[in-house]
């Protein structure tokens, strides 16, 4: 009987440990396959903040210049620009840089942009004015398009379909101005959770059918834990028969997303012209893929999903979604996302385009297909991506990464760790489904060539001097012998101690914010550059034993 009991014990405790150890969460067994489709456009920021705010294509009347063009901006930079679309690409003109601009006393931080029933282009400012586009010649400008009222982190803009724009208020109100005047559709400030500046009311769609029924939905983050609610409401006719008012105890709760962490929220909302509405939900938040939620198919997070809000309770899954037969959960319309915000659909042609907010470089627009996979975490746009957790271990970008164009392919050999400074600081390591490419920087000719040729052109080359950036808390468990692990304040001190013909190499966590350093020391005299890409993972592809 102690045996038995002893036995239950073990194979209780065994099980606690083994769930511990994969947090609760149903990953799949292997990574999906990482077939991907590439953005129409991406636009680099290089670790400086950046936040893409996605548009809409135009095709009103009013700014004749921009009919279709999509209209887009940055959050963070106060720009806006146009993109064309030509035979040899997209085309991008800058609309308005407000940072810049001496007629713009504050930066135009673009949370939405919208179009109302008359064709008339708007962009909402965050700050809280609403700004209409208008055209004089040349010239396109913006206007206050509802003098004197202001708006409350204003995040949205969505017509009613009866002439109405309505705007999104974050901390929970949906305003629809009319005649001068704020008229309130929806406060539910007491339900939102708006703490963190990603979080609150983020989506307000209304029904096709709106003008007969009431029926709008909205998805924000509620108290409780700061998960992303979508909800429907239904709004009262006055005596004139517009439906300007909803009671908040006409919600009914059609979906409950838990967030792990308070950013990648998503929650944008829009039907499309299949009659079906659309929800953007973020990969879960905190910082690359931490959660693995983007490629993992059982997850809605990092998902566009597609959901018929006219049959099933609390809603159906429409006929054509991709995993509605199995393979994934139902409702995923489109996966790989990181923070959607904002998408809209071309009114001429159906076409889905969606702003995707980006890591660390670049920021990206999509044409949303089904069953498309849009790369994160195994891209940051159209370039290979380095995710520090477990998930993506042993990832490669795939001969599909267009960054491999013109790399030295060269077949699989394995060498140990020292070999590794052989290879000076103008060749990186990375496997891409089983081919063997050195990423070449920009100053070098690219050329194909053999191991052999690679050894002896490498032959008495003087290793260079491996510097590690990254804070303590961030590095692997694998070490190359020889490198050097400084934060940069001590580089600084001891810099004096490096003759000038020693050459360096600056890595960090992901290889993106070594720049600062590289230029402080060029400037003073050292052949000083950095790599792009994380150390540990084209370590590892040297000596695949090796443990991160």
């Amino acid at each position: 009987m102690e045996q038995r009991r002893w036995l239950q014990a073990w194979l209780a405790l065994v099980l606690v440990l083994f769930l511990l150890s994969v947090g609760w969460r149903n990953l799949p067994d292997e990574q999906p396959q990482a077939r991907y489709t590439e953005p129409l456009y991406e636009y680099a920021h290089d670790g400086a903040p950046a936040s893409i705010t996605g548009g809409h294509v135009y095709r009103g009347e009013a700014v004749e210049s921009l009919v279709g063009k999509y209209v887009f901006g940055d959050f963070i930079h106060g720009k806006i620009w146009a993109l064309e679309r030509t035979d040899s690409g997209p085309v991008v003109e800058l609309l308005l840089d407000s940072l810049n601009d001496p007629g713009w006393e504050a930066r135009l931080s673009a949370a939405a942009f919208g179009v109302d029933d008359a064709g008339e282009l708007y962009v909402a400012d965050r700050g809280g004015t609403i700004w209409r586009f208008t055209e004089a010649g040349d010239n396109i400008t913006l206007v206050d398009a509802f003098s004197p009222l202001q708006f409350e982190n204003p995040i949205g803009l969505v017509p009613t379909g009866d002439g109405r724009l309505c705007i999104v208020e974050q901390p929970g109100r949906v305003t629809c101005p009319q005649e001068g005047n704020a008229s309130q559709l929806l406060d539910i400030r007491e339900t939102v959770n708006d703490a963190d500046w990603e979080q609150g009311l983020l989506g307000l769609a209304f029904h096709p059918g709106f003008a007969g029924n009431g029926r709008f939905f909205v998805a924000y983050t509620t108290h409780d834990d700061g998960t992303l609610r979508l909800a429907e409401f239904v709004a009262s006719a006055n005596a004139t028969g517009v439906r300007d008012h909803a009671d908040a105890g006409t919600e009914r709760v059609l979906l409950e997303v838990a967030q792990p962490y308070r950013n990648h929220n998503g929650g944008h909302l829009s039907f499309g012209p299949d009659g079906y509405l659309y929800l953007g939900l973020g990969d879960g938040g905190k910082y690359s893929d931490a959660f693995a939620n983007a490629q993992n198919l059982q997850s809605l997070k990092g998902s566009l999903l597609r959901l018929d809000v006219d049959a099933g309770d609390p809603y159906g899954i429409p006929d054509g979604n991709p995993f509605a037969d199995g393979g994934g959960a139902p409702e995923i319309w489109a996966y790989g996302f990181r923070n959607p915000w904002k998408f809209s659909f071309d009114s001429e042609t159906g076409e889905l385009w969606l702003g995707d907010v980006g890591q660390d470089a670049w920021e990206e627009i999509n044409i949303v297909e089904r069953g498309g996979n849009y790369g994160w975490a195994y891209y940051e746009g159209s370039h290979c991506y380095e995710s520090p957790f477990k998930y993506y271990d042993g990832w490669d970008c795939s001969g599909l990464d267009p960054q491999a164009e013109g790399a030295w392919l060269w077949e699989r050999v394995l060498l140990n760790p020292l070999a590794l400074l052989l290879l000076g600081a103008s060749l990186l390591i990375a496997r891409r489904l089983g081919r063997w490419p050195l990423w070449i920087t920009a100053w070098i000719t690219a050329a194909v060539i053999s191991p052999a040729e690679l050894q002896a052109a490498l032959a008495g080359a003087e290793p260079p001097l491996l510097v590690d950036l990254r804070p303590a808390k961030q590095r692997k468990r694998c070490r190359l012998e020889d490198d050097l692990h400084l934060p940069f304040g001590e580089l600084q001190a001891r810099v004096a101690e490096l003759p000038l013909d020693r050459e360096i190499v600056l890595y960090c966590h992901l290889g993106v914010n070594s720049t600062t350093a590289t230029v402080w020391l060029s400037r003073r005299g050292y052949n000083a550059t950095s790599l792009a890409g994380g150390i540990t993972a084209w370590a590892r592809e040297i000596d695949p034993e090796m443990t991160p």
